[in-house]
Parts: structure tokens; C-alpha cells; sequence
């Protein structure tokens, strides 16, 4: 705050606390002349207040002093609305602003009518009138603006369905600065934008930006909103599935678990908001490997879709294929091609044959069909879906690459090793193209490649090839990521074929470590490292470490 408006305030704190008028008219000649000049509006509102105080006290007479002084705040206003309607570089006043002069001059409006000083009032009215107008034409061009954000937004979201990210977030970013400049920086609409970025980044493998633009968004709903909100519970669900990308699913649990109290509170246990939050929860266990845990989020989620949306809804498919996922996670391939033809049906008749929904069902279906050794049945349906990819979304989206993935892994499974290569190398150039040469996609492509080059024993180019996913995973996950950990123990079987035990045992106890903080050693991925570490030891000849290990895989009794 200036000095002189201080000094405004503080003199007409003093006019309020005195009833004498010559006393009031005195300490009001003592304001700096500077309050017309700078026009604060603030300080403009207090002095009329202090007039109004002085009209309360004052005699005829007197009352055409308070008049000239209201005169003078009346010109001042009227020449700094004009010059701000006339001069584009000038700022224009804030909403918050606008209100308060169209208070004051309402107020001295008033007062020059009891007075009968109709000139004087029609001017306050015109001055009244200016403003208005230029509130109106404000408003005019900042709706002209958000809808011009709006279509950003759009293009965004249409840019990033079909996979390319940079263009999402360029025109994410152009929204972002007209909601910036017209919403403020503390305004829900505005965190909304900050929520889609962070979206992209997440999608384009920038972990960190993408948790700076959640905790802006989610900064700005709890405090506009309140913690209760539902777009409050949007942005706890989506951080969750961030620390979920990342691994840390100890923190991705606490997340959905916000989301999951706001959402039972606000919407109700019947509610598919909260049906969501159930499956996300699930997605967790899932990820932990705790099937049992998973299954009952899951189902918890199915209840309420079954029972709200029907049988025939999209979403019911979508849980009846997240089932199905675990019943193949746990090797009940039988039940999970039940679930999966369960969702496929529901798709295909809600959504049509050549859906994407339907697309990754069909591609579901084949990785059951691959795990019991159908590899003709697997490649069939991974072709099913391929074709409805390429369709959909082109040939250079890093979906259509996740399939070019998955047909080369079948070519792998039947040795036709270079088929395999000639589509992991199609998957590599479109994730190289649209994501950038550090995104978690590519480091598992390299992994597939990999792994390609050990079954033709080619073990140097295999090394290559992993120690290439392995730089990446560093980089984009973290040193305790469970992705890092299988390329850790994929290159202890590489050093492993190549008879060097040290080494292989050295990236196995790496991988041991992850696996055991991340889910425990009561865990088939903690205990399948354990089973290469009693054969790595076993190798050296080191019998007791080997017992010690096969023992904790469950290959021996203590």
C-alpha cells in the first residue's frame, strides 16, 4: 500500500469517529491530493464514505462543500473509465474494481438527487453508463476468449487420443494462458486445464511435470472447492494413478483412497463415480499381485455397475474384462476367457466390431490364448485388433505399436525370430516418433528385442539391448521401480547363459531387493527371483546359499 493512500484511510477512520462538521471538514482538507491523480479505487470508496458521514452532520450550507468534493471524485473516475475505454494499452479494471467504483458513484448518485442537483446526478449516471458499457464489452471478449480456450481444449483432447502428445500439449498450454489471464491462477476452470496437462505429461512419461500440474490442480480445489468436492476426488484419483506408473503403489493406495472417501460421502455407495474408485483400488492389488484383494475391489465395482448401468454397458464390460485380467494373472485361463467373451459380447453389440474398446478386448483375448500355447488363436485375434488400430488411429500411434508388439511376441514364442524383429523394429520407429527416445515404451520394446537376440544366443547383442531398457527405466522410473527390477534379473540371465555367475548374481540381489520391498517375499515375482538365485548359487557350487534360496521359492523343504 502507498504512503499517501495510507494516510487516506487512516484520515477517514478519524471523520468517522467524529460528530462535529468543521472538526470532520478539517481533517478531510489533510487527504493527499495524489488519492484523485492515482485513483485507487479503494481509497476513492473510503473517501466517499467519509462525505456521506460529513452529509450526516452537516447544514445546508456546509453540504455544498461535501458536493464539490464529490464532484472531484466524479471527474476523476469519469476521465480514468474513459481513457481506460479509449486506450487499448491501458489495464482495464478488475471485476472485483468495476463493482466497487459502480458502488461509489451510486452512492454519490443518490446524494445529488436528495440534494436536488440533477446536472450532477446525470453526470454520476453517464459516469455510471460508461462503466457498464465497458463492463459489457469486457464481458463480451472474455466470453469470446473461453470459447476460443474451449476449442483448444478440444483440439488437445483430440490430438491426444490419436497419440500426438506435443500437439496435446501445445494447445492445452495456449487454453491455459487465456484461462490464466481472464479466470486467474486460483480459479477452478483454470485448474481444470492444469489437471489435462498433467494428463499429457503423464502420457508422454514426464512424471515430474505431470505432478506439478496435479498438485497446482489439486492446490486450487481444495482450497475453492473444499476437500469433499468431486473434481477434488478427480485429482487424488489422478495422482494415484501416477504414483501407480511409477511404482510407489503404498502412496497410489492412499491417493484412490481420498477419491474413495469423497466419492462414498458426497455421491453414495451406489454411485459409478465411486464404482470407478473401486476399480482403481483394485488396480493396485492387482499390480501387487494381491489377487485376492483385487478380485474384491473388483467385484465391489461390478455390483454397483450391474446394478446402476445394467449388464450391457460399456463400463460393466470394462470391469468384466479387469476381472478377467486377474483370472489370467492367476492362471484360471478358463475363467478369464468366460470374463473377456463376457465384456467382448457387451462391446461388440453396444459399441460396433471396430470399437477400440472392442480392439483391446480382442487383443485381451489373445494374451490368454498365448499363455496356454494357442499361438494361432493369439495371433488371430491380436490381427483382429491390429486391424481395427491401424483403422482407428492410424499406423503411428503407440497403440498400434503396443499390438505391432504383441504380434512380434508370438513370432518369438514359434522361433520365426526374424518376423519377430521386423515388428518389434515397427513398434520401436512409431514410439521413437511419437513419444521421444526416453519413454518407458521404448525402454520395453528394447526389453522385447532383447530378448529376441537370447533365445538366437546372441548373448552380447541381448546385453546391448537390455542395458538400453535398463538406462531408460533409470531415467523415467526410478531405481525401485518393479520394471527396473525384471530388466535387472533379465540380465542376470543373460549373464547367467553366458556362465558368468558374479554378475548374473549381483543383478539378481538387485532385482530381489525391489521385489521383496515392492510386494513381499511371499510373492511369485519375489520368488522367482529367489528360484534364479538358488540356481545361480547352485552353479557356484555354493549348495547351502542354493537350499537357503529354493527353500524361500518353495522348491524345498526347510
Amino acid at each position: 500500500m502507498k504512503r499517501n493512500e495510507k494516510l487516506t484511510y487512516i484520515t477517514c477512520n478519524a471523520i468517522f469517529q467524529v460528530n462535529d462538521y468543521d472538526q470532520a471538514r478539517s481533517l478531510l482538507l489533510t487527504i493527499p491530493q495524489s488519492v484523485f491523480k492515482e485513483v485507487s479505487i479503494p481509497a476513492l470508496s473510503y473517501y466517499v464514505d467519509a462525505i456521506k458521514h460529513m452529509y450526516s452532520i452537516a447544514n445546508a450550507d456546509q453540504k455544498y462543500f461535501c458536493n464539490v468534493q464529490l464532484e472531484r471524485v466524479m471527474l476523476s473516475l469519469y476521465r480514468d473509465a474513459l481513457k481506460r475505454s479509449i486506450d487499448e494499452e491501458e489495464s482495464k479494471y478488475e471485476p472485483e474494481e468495476t463493482e466497487q467504483i459502480l458502488g461509489i458513484l451510486s452512492i454519490m448518485a443518490k446524494i445529488y438527487s436528495e440534494q436536488g442537483e440533477i446536472i450532477a446526478e446525470n453526470e454520476v449516471r453517464e459516469a455510471i453508463i460508461l462503466i457498464e458499457d465497458q463492463k459489457a464489452k469486457q464481458a463480451e471478449s472474455e466470453q469470446r476468449d473461453l470459447d476460443m480456450a474451449n476449442s483448444f481444449v478440444k483440439m488437445a483432447n483430440t490430438f491426444k487420443e490419436k497419440g500426438e502428445y506435443s500437439s496435446a500439449l501445445e494447445y492445452s498450454m495456449k487454453a491455459l494462458s487465456i484461462y490464466e489471464e481472464i479466470r486467474g491462477t486460483e480459479h477452478p476452470d483454470t485448474a481444470t486445464i492444469y489437471n489435462q496437462i498433467a494428463t499429457i505429461y503423464q502420457a508422454m512419461g514426464k512424471y515430474r511435470k505431470a505432478m506439478e500440474y496435479y498438485e497446482k490442480a489439486l492446490t486450487i480445489r481444495e482450497k475453492a472447492l473444499g476437500t469433499e468436492h468431486p473434481d477434488t476426488a478427480i485429482t487424488y484419483n489422478d495422482i494415484a494413478t501416477l504414483y501407480q506408473a511409477t511404482g510407489d503403489y503404498s502412496k497410489a493406495k492412499v491417493y484412490y483412497e481420498k477419491a474413495l472417501a469423497i466419492d462414498e460421502k458426497v455421491l453414495g455407495t451406489d454411485n459409478p463415480s465411486t464404482a470407478t474408485t473401486y476399480n482403481n483400488i483394485a488396480t493396485v492389488y492387482q499390480d501387487m499381485c494381491n489377487y485376492a484383494e483385487s478380485l474384491k475391489y473388483y467385484e465391489k465395482a461390478l455390483t454397483i455397475k450391474e446394478k446402476v448401468l445394467g449388464t450391457d454397458n460399456p463400463s460393466t464390460a470394462t470391469t468384466y474384462n479387469n476381472m478377467a485380467s486377474v483370472y489370467k494373472a492367476k492362471g484360471e485361463y478358463d475363467k478369464a476367457i468366460n470374463y473377456y467373451e463376457k465384456a467382448l459380447a457387451v462391446r461388440e453389440k453396444a459399441l460396433g466390431t471396430e470399437h477400440l474398446s472392442t480392439a483391446t478386448t480382442y487383443n485381451n483375448i489373445a494374451g490368454v490364448y498365448k499363455a496356454t500355447g494357442e499361438y494361432n488363436k493369439a495371433k488371430e485375434y491380436y490381427e483382429k485388433a491390429l486391424a481395427i488400430r491401424e483403422k482407428a488411429l492410424g499406423t503411428d500411434h503407440p497403440d498400434t505399436a503396443t499390438t505391432y508388439n504383441n504380434i512380434a511376441s508370438i513370432y518369438k514364442e514359434v522361433c520365426e525370430y526374424d518376423k519377430a524383429m521386423e515388428y518389434y523394429e515397427k513398434a520401436l520407429d512409431i514410439v521413437e516418433k511419437t513419444l521421444g527416445a526416453e519413454h518407458y515404451y521404448i525402454a520395453a520394446t528394447y526389453n522385447n528385442m532383447a530378448g529376441v537376440y537370447k533365445a538366437m544366443g546372441e548373448y552380447e547383442k541381448a546385453m546391448e539391448y537390455y542395458k538400453k531398457s535398463l538406462d531408460i527405466k533409470l531415467k523415467a522410473l526410478g531405481e525401485e521401480h518393479t520394471l527396473t527390477a525384471n530388466t535387472y534379473q533379465n540380465i542376470a540371465f543373460v549373464y547367467e547363459a553366458i556362465g558368468d555367475y558374479d554378475k548374473a548374481l549381483e543383478y539378481a540381489h538387485k532385482a530381489r531387493e525391489i521385489n521383496e520391498k515392492a510386494f513381499g517375499e511371499d510373492n511369485s515375482k519375489t520368488k522367482g527371483v529367489y528360484t534364479l538365485l538358488s540356481d545361480l548359487y547352485a552353479a557356484k557350487e555354493d549348495h547351502e546359499r542354493s537350499h537357503e534360496y529354493a527353500v524361500k521359492a518353495g522348491l524345498d523343504d526347510e
